[in-house]
């Protein structure tokens, strides 16, 4: 089962390059099941690989628009903000950047994944304290 004539030339021997003659009619191309296997495991770890990455930013993200949506809600029940300079896109910034500062200070141990998703589940900190203060629980400042 022939895959194809390789030809070279002298230039593309000497770069490591080679093209390969189109297959005649009815010849197949058959993969070894253990290529299959190790490209499939190397998809399965980049794929896992890029979730652990991913994980704090969407942690972070999640904690950020949760604690604005909680905010708004206050707001409209006529609670006001402590700080009037307050802004999503800035807290989710400066989580965003304390991760990425983390990512490239820790070595990828334990002790980066338990830092980087503990600072960005304290996004959720602000979020928590305003549905203890709509529910009540907390003393609000209102208008």
């Amino acid at each position: 089962m022939a895959v194809g004539r390789v030809r070279r030339s002298r230039r593309e021997g000497r770069r490591g390059q080679s093209a390969v003659a189109p297959l005649a009619e009815g010849q197949k191309i058959y993969i070894s099941s253990r290529y299959r296997e190790s490209r499939s495991k190397m998809n399965r770890m980049s794929v896992t690989s890029l979730k652990t990455w991913m994980l704090p930013f969407l942690l972070a993200l999640g904690g950020v628009l949760s604690d604005y949506l909680t905010t708004t809600i206050g707001l409209k029940m006529g609670f006001f903000e402590t700080n009037p300079q307050y802004s999503p896109v800035w807290a989710l910034l400066v989580f965003w950047g304390a991760i990425t500062i983390l990512t490239l200070t820790l070595p990828r141990k334990k002790t980066w994944t338990v830092a980087a998703n503990g600072l960005a589940l304290s996004s959720f900190i602000g979020a928590a304290n305003n549905t203890l203060v709509i529910l009540g629980l907390f003393s609000g400042l209102q208008f």
